[in-house]
């Protein structure tokens, strides 16, 4: 079991931004960005300014070089609001135990993969127009599992914040999408829709997630992330998350644009 405090006065001195990149670009925390997952659109940019031949290797010889760093910079402010240097290197270790690399692996499905984002298009496309006209819809099923697991699935995308950033995120991208098709409408009604399509996502999301866990990730590995996130640098680092998670559109137009100061650098 993880243990409630970390050894604070052992880790002062550590260096805050080099273990906080290890942290996020290891994936061993259970909810780490991965990057291969915005390369269609550093690809995209890539060849405007250096033509459609070259922006694959172009966009690949970023990401090995400069974009972990580039990464840190737009992201690191928001962990630096809310942790200290002994906070991100408690989470380390916590995270390098054995138990910590078999959660981080077996969670990969949720956390580290296209996997997630595949099944929830799979699941909630088919459907999406019902929800956002109003019509009737059929709620995810699911899957015939334990009630204990299902209360740690459900404990762990909470501590997590998982559940609810995708809902966030979701909820951000289609937010968009309405508010531009209804503009010049009634703003009330834009709300209403919104409304309509939060309530779907709190239904449904969770069982997405649970379905996709079943069978692949243990109730062991649920019970290292709940442990983890209840320690004081857990709830520290999970709060600077959410305030970067709100902020992601933010945060992704200041990385896409190091990755245009870095094209017209290296043509």
């Amino acid at each position: 079991m993880v243990a409630a405090v970390c050894n604070a006065q052992a880790n002062q001195g550590e260096d805050f931004d080099g273990t906080m990149k290890k942290l996020l670009m290891s994936g061993v925390l259970g909810n780490s960005f991965n990057p291969m997952r915005a390369k269609p659109g550093f690809v995209a940019m890539a060849a405007k300014v250096v033509g459609q031949q070259n922006a694959e290797a172009k966009t690949q010889e970023y990401m090995d070089k400069q974009m972990a760093d580039d990464m840190m910079s737009v992201m690191l402010p928001y962990y630096k609001e809310t942790m200290s240097a002994a906070d991100a290197t408690c989470l380390w270790e916590k995270c390098n135990t054995p138990e910590g690399k078999t959660a981080a692996k077996n969670c990969a499905i949720l956390t580290g993969s296209d996997a997630i984002n595949a099944e929830m298009t799979k699941v909630l496309a088919p459907v999406m127009m019902n929800v956002l006209l109003g019509k009737s819809y059929d709620k995810v099923e699911a899957v015939d599992c334990p009630e204990s697991y299902k209360i740690k699935c459900n404990k762990y995308l909470e501590v997590t914040g998982m559940g609810s950033d995708m809902i966030e995120s979701v909820l951000s991208a289609i937010g968009v999408m309405v508010t531009q098709q209804m503009s010049g409408g009634d703003a009330e009604k834009v709300e209403i829709v919104l409304n309509r399509l939060k309530t779907f996502m709190a239904e449904n999301i969770p069982t997405i997630y649970l379905n996709m866990s079943y069978g692949k990730i243990s109730e062991a590995d649920f019970d290292f992330y709940i442990n983890l996130y209840s320690t004081p640098a857990g709830k520290n680092f999970i709060t600077g998350n959410k305030a970067l998670v709100k902020d992601i559109m933010n945060v992704s137009m200041k990385l896409m644009a190091k990755f245009n100061d870095w094209l017209q650098a290296n043509k």
